[in-house]
């Protein structure tokens, strides 16, 4: 087996290069009948399941406190919740806390599958880190005064204080990074298409997530609605969620079944 370069895919040694006839650049070439095969040995078994434990502590951070009320429940039904719930709220920030952990260790994994792939792989790659990380920025830095509320007791807050923060975390979780989780799935989704570095399915899964986005990203204009703060039922997030377990169950299976080539 010929091992293949981090940054693109090595040249037999008798070929001569076309943009060395032509005098232009040559294009990044398709990866070759098991590449993906090889591309995934760059990645470890246990590596790629972090993405799977990361979307699992996400998912039950978000659901442990219960049926939250939507962006245009009432002010007074909001910070009820708010003080009943303070317990479970708590302890979900810290599994959504916990996901952090994991979803940049998988990031790191994903990082290094993408970029293996050489040629458009690799600025894709790059674009793919920053919209994880712009992403993720987002969503910790509008949930912070939601959390501070809670622990300080929202009992001892203005309702429209609550209120406030109840927002910050909606707009931030939704609308407000949906053109960073677009780029977070759509740059690694056209490598696998064009590499079939995984599953051509995990891209059309990865346009799926493109399109909800769009639709939370519309919602920013609503503040009645089921698109109200761009939360749209929650699809984008949950598209993005299973997207991302896709990937990781698919990286890992990979790995884990000798590497056989995408189909």
């Amino acid at each position: 087996m010929v091992d293949v370069p981090p940054c693109g895919l090595a040249h037999s040694a008798g070929m001569t290069n076309v943009s060395d006839l032509t005098g232009l650049p040559a294009g990044p070439p398709p990866a070759p009948e098991g590449a993906g095969s090889r591309l995934a040995a760059r990645v470890s078994w246990a590596g790629a399941l972090t993405g799977l434990a990361g979307v699992a502590c996400y998912a039950a951070g978000v659901l442990l406190p219960g049926s939250a009320p939507g962006p245009d429940a009432a002010t007074t039904q909001v910070a009820a919740f708010v003080v009943n719930q303070r317990g479970s709220l708590l302890a979900g920030f810290a599994l959504q806390l916990t996901a952090l952990l994991f979803l940049l260790w998988f990031l790191g994994q994903l990082r290094t599958l993408v970029a293996a792939a050489g040629g458009a792989g690799v600025p894709l790659a790059t674009a793919m880190v920053a919209g994880w990380v712009v992403l993720v920025t987002m969503v910790g830095v509008s949930m912070l005064p939601a959390m501070a509320i809670t622990w300080r007791g929202a009992a001892a807050t203005s309702p429209g204080l609550v209120r406030l923060a109840w927002d910050m975390q909606i707009l931030g979780t939704y609308a407000m990074p949906a053109t960073a989780a677009m780029v977070s799935v759509a740059a690694p989704s056209v490598v696998i298409l064009r590499y079939k570095i995984l599953p051509w399915w995990l891209a059309v899964l990865g346009a799926a997530v493109v399109a909800a986005n769009v639709a939370e990203l519309a919602g920013l204009f609503s503040r009645h609605g089921a698109l109200a703060g761009g939360f749209a039922y929650g699809i984008g997030q949950i598209l993005w969620v299973i997207w991302v377990a896709a990937a990781s169950v698919s990286m890992a299976w990979r790995c884990r079944a000798g590497a056989k080539p995408a189909r």
